[in-house]
């Protein structure tokens, strides 16, 4: 694999033998240098009937889940790298007690590794290139410190909506370093399979949403309402209408 950088060799096997011959743990220290920055990675579950997902991500069962069909291209081939054995596909993490501390024949296998007191996630993930995506934006109220580093000008900034610009050229590659930068994808709609409420969304949020359905012409998406078990820890789910 061909690398864009070569301050630790100029190929995957050469950063390999790299961070190999270090002693034990001395390079991994260099992980998230310049050829891991320009990577983004789409979270997602496998169930929608987790608690502490809900709470932690599901806006405290306020918002809702998104069910995707993961066999669609956006998730399979779109963005494969053909010398990127894991960009541009849906991978599982995997979950352990020890250190990712070897490489072996996968340079953006980290990405794949969490502590397994994460395990409940159930997490899959999807890696791209941030560069390949199809807008970016920044929040407005970021606009100065974007400008003040060097990242963009004002005038390669549209007006998006009441929170964040559209950037239209930036200056430099590494504006991917802020944390408030956002690299979005366009997602096929036909890649979107079912919404869930959660059983704190307000009235006025599901008429949003159905509203949006409707006027994009995604009548396919199946709905659920989403209500607390009376007996058990747990979730049940009821269809919506559209």
């Amino acid at each position: 694999m061909k690398q864009n950088y070569d301050r630790f060799g100029k190929s995957r096997d050469e950063i390999v033998d790299y961070l190999n011959s270090q002693k034990e743990g001395s390079g991994w220290s260099e992980l998230g240098t310049s050829f891991y920055r320009d990577k983004g990675i789409i979270s997602l579950t496998e169930t929608k009937d987790n608690l502490l997902m809900w709470s932690h991500y599901g806006d405290q069962h306020a918002g809702m889940v998104i069910e995707f069909d993961i066999t669609h291209d956006f998730f399979t081939s779109t963005f494969v790298t053909p010398d990127d054995y894991y960009e541009g596909k849906i991978g599982r993490v995997l979950y352990r007690k020890e250190r990712l501390n070897k490489l072996d024949n996968y340079l953006m296998e980290p990405y794949f590794h969490k502590s397994d007191e994460w395990a409940y996630e159930k997490e899959h993930r999807l890696l791209l290139s941030i560069y390949k995506a199809n807008e970016n934006w920044i929040p407005k109220n970021c606009k100065d410190k974007f400008i003040n580093n060097g990242y963009l000008k004002g005038e390669n900034l549209s007006e998006l909506n009441s929170t964040f610009y559209k950037v239209d050229k930036f200056e430099f590659s590494n504006i991917c370093e802020d944390p408030s930068y956002m690299a979005m994808y366009k997602l096929p709609s036909e890649a979107i399979k079912s919404v869930t409420f959660g059983c704190r969304a307000s009235s006025e949020f599901i008429e949003t949403v159905k509203s949006k359905l409707k006027s994009n012409n995604m009548l396919h998406v199946d709905l659920f309402n989403s209500s607390i078990d009376k007996l058990n820890y747990r979730l049940n789910f009821e269809v919506e209408k559209i």
